[in-house]
């Protein structure tokens, strides 16, 4: 009998013990207001538990960080255009997400310029407008759709112009990414750069038609590299975009930039910079193509965006 007892005593005791070993492990609910009303949910204490480095923020988000750089080149004038929404202030980062563009004006034709600086307005507005309150992959969408539409006003006034894009969307861990033309997207991770969109230009869309019809391959090297997309092209039909995120991790780092960029530069020198700290790494690419003094380089424009959890 008092053996019985003896043990059943022991395993309450056990019982006990556990319940109070989960109960000190349990996550601390903490909650964070921001502007505009949003409240966000963080579980902080099991990372003390299994981690011993820095802690992703209590809201949620990594820490992002970004460096841009724009060069004329040997061009007359600077046909390539930047945007990059607000970081720095985390409650509005939070709110909206970070959204990023380059736009490269087509040389080609005239006001190049014009339309790129369109573009990346339209953007802009688009992702801004109070009223979006979109999904992600959706915004992306209609802001370009956006940019597409002030193009197209601006050749039906006669002023002739067209321009590539790609653009960004982070919230939280998780990248969105859109693109029409021939300027890249990249990601660097573990030292190694890898692109993320394609290129629409005629010597890819020639060499799927040939493989596919079994005609023979034929190539131009005047036309291989002319655009079959851009914004402000009618019917325009080539759009390469992601329906469901990509999942980011510490230490990456997305990279925007016109064909100025890796034209000129080459994988390995981009990568040698991109260790370095977005913006150090954004300047020393332009940096490196400016070394190189190509005659007819042409205007080379770079976003860098680190993301990191400190």
């Amino acid at each position: 009998m008092w053996i019985g007892v003896i043990v059943l005593a022991a395993v309450i005791a056990g019982g006990v013990l556990y319940a109070l070993g989960r109960r000190k492990k349990r996550p601390v609910q903490q909650e964070t207001t921001y502007e505009g009303g949003e409240t966000v949910a963080a579980d902080t204490a099991p990372t003390t538990e299994m981690y011993n480095g820095p802690q992703i923020a209590q809201d949620g988000w990594p820490i992002l960080r970004v460096g841009t750089s724009s060069i004329v080149g040997k061009r007359k004038n600077q046909q390539d255009a930047l945007y990059c929404s607000e970081w720095k202030n985390r409650a509005s980062l939070v709110n909206r997400g970070l959204l990023a563009a380059v736009a490269d004006g087509i040389g080609g034709l005239s006001n190049g310029d014009l339309a790129s600086v369109t573009v990346v307005q339209n953007i802009r507005s688009s992702f801004l407008a109070e009223s979006a309150g979109r999904e992600p992959a959706e915004e992306l969408l209609y802001a370009a759709a956006s940019a597409h539409r002030g193009v197209l006003e601006l050749n039906r006034e006669g002023k002739m112009c067209g321009s590539t894009l790609v653009s960004v969307l982070i919230r939280k861990w998780s990248l969105w990414l859109l693109s029409i033309g021939d300027s890249r997207i990249a990601l660097y991770r573990a030292g190694v750069l890898l692109t993320l969109n394609r290129e629409h230009i005629m010597k890819r869309d020639t060499d799927e038609q040939s493989v596919f019809s079994g005609a023979p391959i034929s190539s131009d090297a005047r036309k291989d590299k002319a655009l079959t997309a851009f914004v402000g092209k009618e019917n325009l039909r080539q759009i390469d975009r992601t329906l469901t995120p990509m999942r980011l991790l510490p230490g990456d780092k997305i990279v925007l930039m016109s064909d100025g960029i890796f034209g000129t530069v080459s994988e390995d020198e981009m990568c040698a910079a991109l260790a370095c700290a977005p913006e150090e790494a954004a300047r020393k690419i332009t940096a490196l193509v400016e070394a190189k003094n190509k005659s007819a380089q042409d205007n080379a424009s770079i976003i860098v965006i680190g993301v990191s959890i400190a």
